[in-house]
């Protein structure tokens, strides 16, 4: 594994500086609600919202937002604030705040979590890719493909919630990978704690610590068992604290606090359907529409030979679950650039690529694979360039999107300059790495 590290920071640079370029001012705009929470939390010393706390916030029960007591509370996950704050905090004892320098503050912000985070999630396919395929070309395509080849790229550009639980959730997957693989029952533990670790920061992924005991009991392995079971009830007190402490019920969490149901499973076939018509059919909203690039990814999952079964339950397993979860719902989570429920699959799906691409294919499957890749791309910078807060249902947003850029309506940029500097020299270190590989 060592022969990689050059190539795993190399990929960390690109993508910290790509995704450090686009984020915008329009998104810190649109998503005031998670800066007020940072805010609060830091300035106040509280998880309550604050009249004010960052200008234009105005404190109000809504469809995001509920009154618990005498106080106001976020609809979300504790996770992204206290991150956030960690990142906010010595800004604000600089003197740099949201109130005197709010679009750079927001954009730092996003810049210490979100960004860092994906560039980690990117380096985590490489490593795991390059780990099931021994071909550092693929994996490094399937990395650098995982943030900027889908709906991550616009996502990365806000503090969001479920960008969190991508990364934790894959720190999940990548230990329960070498746990199995390397028969070590530390990594299975600290599976287990990453899985339910990431219920803190987005319920999101909440089949993912289910699918992981599940396959885990199949295998009939009870030190497996109690280790995984062990880190999993670890990773969740964090959770059950922050819940009894505000809320009086370590198992009440904030949706439930506000009495919300919206994302509680709804038994009703008619909203099943409609929903993986949503994620799977839809022209404006599917994500084969937005992210195509990725489907090659399941060639590559059913393509993993039967040595690995456990493997390819896994890759199955989690993608089915999390689909089954989101149809559930009553919700398919407003507003959105693409379907934005499925970002928790992206990484199985990303690491399948990796195992298509080792494989031989012809000229025209490549071509094909190609034109994909480039839209894919292509649909993804979109979004980052504009916002992610699309109306839904709406036109087809990258049309919508393609428009607003011709006719010049971009919004500012505040961390391009440092995105190019890391981002060449991300192409450097990779260039200096690629030929190392090639000389040997």
């Amino acid at each position: 594994m060592r022969q990689i590290w050059g190539k795993a920071m190399a990929i960390f640079l690109i993508v910290t500086g790509v995704l450090a370029m686009t984020i915008n001012s329009w998104n810190a705009s649109a998503f005031g609600l998670q800066n007020a929470t940072v805010a609060a939390l830091v300035e106040r010393g509280t998880f309550a919202l604050v009249d004010q706390v960052i200008p234009g916030f105005n404190l109000v029960e809504g469809t995001e937002t509920f009154k618990f007591g005498k106080e106001v509370y976020p609809m979300k996950q504790p996770g992204p604030t206290i991150l956030g704050a960690m990142v906010y905090y010595p800004l604000y004892k600089l003197g740099i705040n949201y109130r005197n320098h709010f679009d750079y503050v927001s954009h730092l912000v996003t810049f210490g979590t979100s960004t860092i985070m994906m560039a980690i999630a990117a380096v985590l396919i490489f490593i795991l890719g390059f780990a099931m395929t021994k071909a550092w070309k693929s994996a490094a395509a399937a990395a650098l493909l995982f943030p900027l080849g889908t709906m991550i790229w616009p996502y990365a550009g806000v503090s969001h919630h479920d960008i969190y639980g991508i990364f934790f959730g894959l720190l999940s997957l990548t230990a329960y990978y070498f746990g199995e693989r390397e028969k070590k029952l530390k990594y299975l533990g600290w599976a287990g704690f990453f899985a339910t670790l990431t219920l803190f920061f987005t319920m999101l992924p909440l089949t993912l610590p289910l699918v992981l005991w599940i396959l885990t009991a199949i295998e009939n392995d009870r030190k497996k068992i109690i280790f995984l079971t062990l880190g999993m009830i670890s990773g969740f007190v964090p959770t059950m604290i922050f819940n009894g402490l505000l809320f009086g019920n370590p198992l009440l969490p904030p949706n439930l606090a506000g009495k919300v149901s919206d994302t509680m499973p709804l038994l009703s076939l008619p909203n099943f359907l409609t929903k993986l018509w949503f994620y799977l059919v839809s022209p404006t909203t599917a994500m084969i529409f937005f992210s195509p690039v990725m489907f090659y990814g399941i060639t590559g999952i059913m393509s993993i030979p039967k040595k690995d079964i456990w493997l390819k339950r896994l890759f199955i397993g989690l993608p089915v679950m999390q689909l089954i979860h989101i149809s559930s719902m009553g919700t398919f989570g407003g507003y959105q650039y693409g379907p934005r429920y499925l970002l928790p699959i992206l990484g199985c799906l990303a690491l399948g690529l990796a195992m298509w691409l080792k494989e031989i294919h012809t000229r025209k499957v490549w071509v094909l694979f190609f034109l994909a890749a480039v839209y894919s791309v292509l649909v993804a910078l979109l979004g980052a360039i504009q916002t992610v807060m699309y109306p839904i249902p709406g036109p087809f947003a990258p049309l919508v999107f393609v428009k607003q850029v011709m006719a010049g309506n971009l919004p500012v940029f505040r961390m391009w300059p440092v995105g190019v500097i890391l981002t060449i020299g991300g192409l450097i270190l990779f260039y200096q790495q690629a030929q190392k590989s090639n000389n040997k």
